[in-house]
């Protein structure tokens, strides 16, 4: 199999700066990730959702980690008696397929998910590309209605291997890229994903701080007074600049001055719960 082939996971920032990672989260995700794409990918090979305690067609194996950062390859073959020709000739297209599906998983998981506007775009892919094509009709999900129902049946069924696999962003790394960055999962991510409250993640934005009322530098954990929004707001800073003294966040802390933050925001219900915060510059006033 070509070393091309591989769908590389790579887990970035924190404590893989120093290429190390707690062993035992990284096996969870290791095992997550082994679960997830085969599930996948035996739906696409299949036509069939994989079922409790079944053997998946697809096989996952992890290959060697690349230099300079915690990386991780993740190959496909099949099972048994079935032949890896189709598979090692279509496995960009495969690839792509998993891509999309996974995609939708995770952002399904992170009140995001969109299944009619994922199925249109593979449909068109179809269309477009007879492999693509090939495969959709092998399994019989080569129509709208077909794509919408399985990808929500498969996000549902794959919420335990997607938590797993995300186990070690933020305890040990910041960051978790998936298929050459098309898919980037942040720690707002991870902790929505993990929670077993319905969050959506919200898209990256500045807010005015007006005060922040307590800060624990160790860990990065704020409580926040937000300009417009009623009450205190729970924070998570991850901002290296944290670690330096006399910082942007424990100045305004000790000055009580204002500062912009740069955050994404946890909502539930369209209300602010959790403000992830990658950047602050002081408050000007006009």
């Amino acid at each position: 199999m070509k070393s091309d082939d591989k769908l590389i996971l790579k887990y970035e920032g924190g404590q893989t700066d120093r290429h190390v990672i707690d062993a035992i989260r990284f096996g969870e995700s290791l095992k997550g990730v082994g679960k997830l794409y085969s599930s996948v990918a035996h739906l696409l090979f299949t036509g069939e959702l994989l079922q409790p305690r079944a053997k998946p067609l697809v096989r996952v194996e992890a290959s060697e980690s690349g230099s300079g950062c915690y990386e991780i390859g993740v190959l496909l073959s099949t099972v048994g008696a079935h032949s890896d020709l189709f598979l090692s000739q279509n496995m960009d297209v495969y690839k792509w397929l998993i891509s999309k599906m996974v995609g939708f998983i995770h952002n399904d998981a992170t009140g995001r998910g969109d299944a009619k506007k994922v199925a249109d775009e593979i449909i068109k892919a179809s269309k477009e590309n007879p492999e693509v094509s090939q495969i959709l009709a092998q399994g019989a999900i080569d129509n709208q209605k077909a794509l919408i129902e399985i990808l929500s049946r498969v996000a549902l069924d794959n919420r335990g291997p997607l938590k797993s696999l995300v186990a070690p962003v933020g305890p040990d790394c910041k960051s978790l890229q998936q298929f050459e960055g098309g898919l980037l999962t942040t720690e707002a991510d991870a902790d929505a994903i993990r929670s077993k409250k319905e969050l959506t993640v919200g898209d990256i934005q500045d807010y005015v701080c007006e005060q922040i009322t307590g800060l624990d530098v160790s860990t990065g954990l704020c409580k926040l007074k937000i300009k417009d929004i009623e009450g205190i707001v729970n924070g998570k800073i991850s901002d290296p600049v944290l670690e330096l003294p006399h910082n942007v966040y424990s100045t305004a802390l000790d000055m009580h001055t204002k500062i912009i933050i740069t955050a994404k925001p946890h909502l539930q219900l369209d209300q602010i719960k959790k403000l992830y915060i990658s950047n602050a510059l002081p408050h000007y006033q006009e």
